[in-house]
């Protein structure tokens, strides 16, 4: 195959990008790194054997094949514009750049930009902030994604005149720095889904007649920005815990732990260091630092600040855990679900029981699954899509979830690739967004999709009339 023809193949593999990234992201969570802690841990290999077993051929396979037919079958939303007027796009730029505002402000006013500092110190730090401001700094939180997104694909689909493109391209920039340089701070996870995301809108967008070379360029660009930025994430969170704040050492990627630990160490006075760095201190005078049979720097840092990458992606792992004691007990067939949706109850009738809720973690599914099969207490554990469905039906929530999963991308899909309706897409972009963080339950999936609903929801009536131009796209 000649490499012209090799480029020519890039909009035929776009038709299933979505559900090809989608796989690409759950393979290792369900598949990968469960089986590399089942040979390095020595754990139950019937158990985990089966589980792996089960996520590739219920549910895997089966999601695969569920988004292909509903994309060959789903009719994709048209636009039927009113009028030429180019107001709802300007109404759309403009509110989005007011939203990123009001983020900014709310988050840097409360110092909210930096969440790592304990679940007890970030509720401490959301209860000062007003009610309504809490909201946006959440909501931006949770739409950003689509509406940088959306904001790309009006840029390059829709005819506009050139000082509404040039005032969207400022708005799209400034919305992406804010957002990324938060992600950055605090979530590789929202970091990767981002520069994943923004990826998949320019595959999707990139019309037929500009050259694939840039396409892949672009592409291959935006990866090698997301992978920085996880090494990034990484050595901010490690300053921070160690100094209590940033510096431009932090952007290097080849700076290891060590190396971040040694130049921030003699910059320091006791009364600036913080305490984890007055304990390493403490700890290398005593000679308990130094490599070998004693632990390094970079093993208690791992062990004080967050879970090594290889247990997080670990999506089986609660699953393993409780798999035995199900069988013996039984499934959960929905309890698991009712106490975390009665917070939502709460939260306008009882509002001392909500905060009792959040005071002692009892927000989500996995709590309650850990507290009744393993008799023990979590503040997190690894988790993936398929976690609480499988406590709740077992083996029948691989091919179920699959339906959704599969359901869902397949809509997706096909509205990027021939939706006319630029308000269609927008809401493709926050399903997607959605859809793709695959260690969150499946419960998180669907109140998420219904608590963050009501900006893409304003956001796509706005521009549901606003037409994408689809002349010059591969169908």
């Amino acid at each position: 195959m000649s490499i012209k023809s090799s480029w020519s193949m890039i909009p035929v593999i776009g038709n299933q990008l979505c559900v090809i990234v989608y796989i690409i992201v759950s393979v290792p969570l369900l598949v990968i790194f469960p089986t590399l802690h089942a040979i390095s841990t020595n754990a139950d290999p019937f158990v985990y054997g089966g589980l792996i077993a089960c996520s590739i051929l219920l549910f895997i396979l089966p999601c695969l094949y569920i988004s292909s037919q509903v994309s060959s079958r789903f009719l994709a939303p048209m636009a039927k514009p009113s009028s030429k007027s180019h107001l709802p796009i300007i109404l759309f730029i403009t509110g989005v750049a007011i939203y990123a505002i009001a983020f900014s402000y709310f988050t840097f006013s409360y110092d909210l930009f930096f969440r790592r500092v304990g679940f007890a110190g970030l509720v401490e730090r959301s209860m000062r902030i007003p009610f309504y401001g809490l909201i946006i700094h959440r909501s931006f939180m949770e739409n950003a994604v689509t509406l940088t997104c959306a904001l790309a694909f009006l840029l390059v689909l829709t005819p506009m005149p050139r000082i509404t493109r040039v005032y969207a391209a400022f708005v799209l920039i400034a919305t992406f720095l804010l957002y990324s340089s938060f992600v950055l701070s605090n979530n590789r996870f929202q970091s990767g889904i981002l520069f994943v995301c923004i990826c998949l809108a320019v595959a999707y967008s990139w019309p037929k007649k500009w050259n694939r070379f840039y396409l892949a360029l672009v592409i291959g660009g935006i990866a090698a920005l997301s992978a920085y930025s996880f090494k990034v994430t990484e050595n901010i969170r490690t300053e921070i815990y160690l100094s209590g704040h940033v510096t431009p050492i932090a952007l290097n990627p080849l700076l290891s732990t060590r190396d971040i630990y040694e130049a921030t160490k003699s910059s320091l006075d006791d009364g600036e260091a913080t305490d984890l760095m007055k304990q390493l201190r403490q700890a290398e005078a005593s000679g308990m630092l130094t490599d070998g049979q004693n632990p390094a720097v970079e093993d208690v840092l791992a062990a004080q600040i967050e879970r090594p990458l290889k247990e997080r992606l670990n999506g089986l792992d609660l699953m393993a855990q409780i798999t035995r004691p199900a069988f013996e007990r039984g499934f959960g067939w929905g309890r698991f679900w009712v106490q975390p949706i009665s917070l939502y109850y709460y939260y306008f009738a009882d509002q001392e029981k909500f905060l009792e809720m959040k005071e002692e973690l009892r927000t989500n599914p996995k709590v309650y699954i850990a507290s009744f099969y393993l008799g023990k207490e979590i503040d997190d554990i690894p988790s993936s899509i398929l976690t609480d469905s499988y406590a709740n039906f077992s083996i029948f929530a691989f091919p179920a979830v699959a339906i959704i999963i599969g359901v869902l991308l397949g809509g997706v899909n096909t509205t990027l690739r021939s939706t006319t309706s630029a308000g269609a897409a927008l809401l493709a972009f926050f399903v997607l967004e959605k859809a793709l963080y695959v260690e969150k339950e499946m419960f998180a999936l669907i109140i998420d999709l219904v608590k963050f609903s009501p900006v893409p929801l304003v956001a796509a009536w706005l521009l549901w009339h606003v037409p994408i131009k689809r002349d010059n796209q591969p169908r």
